[in-house]
C-alpha cells in the first residue's frame, strides 16, 4: 500500500495512541495488592531474600517475573510508586506498538487502528494497564506470542527449533508471571508440539529438545519455589483456593456473578470477547485452519477457569478480563478486514467511550458513574483508589506520597516500639496489609487476617458461619498464635495446630539445605500433615 494510503490511518492511530497516553495517567492508580508485592521487593533489593515479614520464607505475590521486574527498576530508583507506574506505561506502549507493527505488515494500516481502537473502549484493559499489578506484561507476552503463532516465518510442522523453543519460553515467562495465564497459551503450544512430531522431520528427542529448553523458565521457578518457599504455589493460592474450603457451588455463584459484574460495569470487554471467539470458530471451520481454533480455544479455557474457580480469589471487577480482552481484540484485527465491518466496531467503540457512565473517558469527573448494581462483593477498585488517595492525581496533585490511611497508618507503626501487629494498623483497613506493610518497614511483622502474607492462617479453613467476599477470607486467629510470632517460638494451645505450625516453622523458617526441612517440604505437599489441620477444624466449626 502506498504511503498515501496509509497516511490516513497511522493519523488516527497516533491520535488514539495519544488518547491511551492521557487516560493512563488520568487514571492510573496502585492497588494496595501491589504493595504486598512491592514490601517483597523492597526487602529483595535490600538484602533480605524474597521475603514478605522478613523473618519467614513466604510466596505472597502471584506474579513473579513482574516482581523480578519491578525489583530491578527499583534497584535503580528506590521509589515505587512513580517507578512502577512507568514501568506499567512503557509496558503497555511497548505491547500496543509491537502488536500495531506486526499487524500493520501482515493485514493493513487499518487494523492497527481498529485494534487500539476498541482496546480503549475496553475498561478492565484501561484499569489494569497501570494498578502495579502484573496485567502490562501479560498483555506484552501475549503480544510478543500470538504474533508468532498466528504469523509464523514459516508453517509449524516445518518450523526451525529456534522458533519453537522461543515461542515456548514465551508461554512459561507467561507462566512464571501467573501461573493460570498459561491457559491462553496452552492450546497453541499444544499445536506446535503435535505439529512438530507429526511431521516427523527429525528424531523424537530432536524435536522434543526445544520444547523442552523452551519450558524451562516454568520449571525452574517451580522447582525453585519448592525449595525456597516449600510450595509450588504461591500462599495467596492457600489463602484464597486451597486452605478457604470453598465448595465448588459457591465458586460457581462466585464466578457467574463476576462476568454479570463485568457486563454491567464494562459493556465492550466481554462482548467484544465473545464476538472475537466466535468469528475465530468461523474462519477456523471455514478455512480448515488451526491456529485461530488455538487462540479462540485459549480464551475459552481461560473463562472457564475463572468462571469454575478463578472469580472467588479476587474482589476486583476486570481483574481476570483484561489479557483476555487483549488477545481477543487481537484476534478481531486479523478477522475483521472489510472496511464496513472495522467502521461499525470502531462507531461502537466510539459510544461505548463516549456514551458509558463508566467509560475511562469519564475518569476523575462529575460524568463518572462508581456505584456497584450488583452489590459490594466485586467492586471498581480504581475508583475505591481514587477515593482513598493512592491514584496518580491523588499523589502529584497532594503530598507526592501516598495518603491512603493504611499507608499513614503504616508509617505510624514504623515509628512506635511495637514490634507485631495484627492486620493492618488502621482499624477500618485492617485488611489492606499491602499499603500498611509497605510503609512499616522490615522491622516489623504483620500477621494477616486474610491469610494472604501468613503460611499459617492460609491453610486454616475458615468458620462455617462466618460470611464472605471473594478475595477476603477472614480467619479466627488460633489461640497462642500471636504470642508464637511475638515470641518466636510454637505456643499454640490446639495440639493439632501446634504440631502443623512445627513443621510450618521448619519450612519457613529453618535452615534451606537442611535434609529434615526437605523431608517436611515432601510430607507437606502429599498431605502427610492434613488430617492436623482436619482435627482443629473438626473441634472448632471450622469447613
Amino acid at each position: 500500500m502506498s504511503p498515501r494510503a496509509t497516511w490516513a490511518p497511522n493519523l488516527a492511530f497516533a491520535l488514539l495512541l495519544t488518547l491511551f497516553a492521557t487516560l493512563f495517567v488520568t487514571h492510573a492508580w496502585v492497588v494496595d495488592d501491589a504493595y504486598i508485592t512491592f514490601r517483597t521487593v523492597d526487602n529483595f533489593v535490600n538484602g533480605l531474600g524474597l521475603r514478605w515479614n522478613p523473618d519467614e520464607r513466604v510466596q505472597v505475590y502471584t506474579h513473579p517475573l513482574w516482581m523480578f521486574v519491578c525489583s530491578t527498576v527499583y534497584a535503580f530508583s528506590h521509589e515505587v510508586f512513580f517507578s512502577v507506574l512507568a514501568l506499567s506505561f512503557a509496558t503497555s506502549m511497548v505491547a500496543l506498538l509491537w502488536t500495531a507493527r506486526c499487524l500493520d505488515r501482515q493485514i493493513s494500516a487499518g487494523a492497527k487502528v481498529l485494534f487500539l481502537g476498541l482496546l480503549l473502549s475496553s475498561k478492565a484493559f484501561m484499569d489494569f494497564s497501570s494498578s502495579g499489578l502484573e496485567n502490562p506484561l501479560t498483555h506484552l507476552l501475549i503480544a510478543a506470542f500470538f504474533v508468532r503463532f498466528l504469523f509464523p516465518e514459516r508453517p509449524w510442522a516445518q518450523a526451525q527449533p529456534r522458533q519453537v523453543g522461543l515461542l515456548m519460553a514465551l508461554a512459561a515467562l507467561g507462566f512464571v508471571n501467573r501461573e493460570d495465564t498459561i491457559l491462553f497459551f496452552a492450546p497453541a503450544c499444544a499445536f506446535v508440539a503435535f505439529a512438530q512430531l507429526r511431521a516427523r522431520t527429525r528424531s523424537v528427542v530432536r524435536t522434543l529438545l526445544p520444547i523442552a529448553v523452551g519450558a524451562m523458565p516454568a520449571l525452574g521457578w517451580l522447582a525453585f519455589a519448592l525449595w525456597y518457599y516449600g510450595s509450588a504455589v504461591p500462599n495467596t493460592a492457600y489463602a484464597k483456593l486451597i486452605g478457604a474450603h470453598i465448595t465448588r457451588f459457591e465458586r460457581l455463584d462466585v464466578g457467574v456473578a463476576y462476568f454479570l459484574n463485568s457486563l454491567s460495569m464494562d459493556v465492550a470487554t466481554l462482548p467484544l470477547c465473545a464476538l472475537a471467539v466466535l468469528l475465530a470458530l468461523a474462519h477456523s471451520w471455514r478455512k480448515g485452519t488451526a491456529p485461530m481454533l488455538c487462540a479462540a480455544g485459549g480464551i475459552l479455557l481461560y473463562f472457564l477457569y475463572v468462571l469454575a474457580d478463578g472469580a472467588v480469589g479476587t474482589h476486583m471487577s476486570g481483574r481476570f478480563f483484561s489479557g483476555a480482552a487483549f488477545l481477543s481484540l487481537l484476534l478481531l484485527a486479523v478477522l475483521v478486514q472489510k472496511r464496513p465491518g472495522r467502521l461499525a466496531l470502531l462507531g461502537f467503540s466510539l459510544l461505548v467511550l463516549v456514551g458509558s457512565a463508566r467509560s475511562p473517558l469519564w475518569v476523575c469527573t462529575s460524568l463518572y458513574d462508581g456505584t456497584h448494581p450488583l452489590g459490594a462483593s466485586v467492586i471498581d477498585t480504581r475508583e475505591y483508589a481514587q477515593r482513598e488517595g493512592s491514584t496518580w492525581l491523588d499523589v502529584t496533585g497532594h503530598m507526592r506520597t501516598l495518603r491512603h490511611p493504611a499507608y499513614l497508618a503504616g508509617l505510624r507503626f514504623r515509628a512506635s516500639l511495637e514490634r507485631v501487629h495484627v492486620g493492618g494498623p488502621d482499624r477500618t483497613y485492617v485488611a489492606m496489609v499491602g499499603y500498611a506493610g509497605y510503609a512499616a518497614g522490615p522491622g516489623k511483622h504483620i500477621i494477616d487476617v486474610l491469610g494472604l502474607t501468613d503460611p499459617l492462617i492460609a491453610r486454616i479453613p475458615i468458620s462455617r458461619s462466618r460470611r464472605w467476599k471473594p478475595g477476603h477470607f477472614y480467619r479466627t486467629l488460633p489461640t497462642g498464635y500471636v504470642e508464637s510470632v511475638r515470641r518466636k517460638t510454637n505456643l499454640i494451645v490446639d495440639p493439632d495446630l501446634h504440631r502443623f505450625y512445627d513443621a510450618l516453622l521448619q519450612v519457613t523458617r529453618g535452615p534451606l539445605t537442611s535434609l529434615a526441612r526437605l523431608n517436611v517440604i515432601w510430607q507437606l505437599n502429599t498431605g502427610q500433615y492434613e488430617h492436623y489441620l482436619r482435627g482443629y477444624a473438626s473441634r472448632n466449626g471450622l469447613r
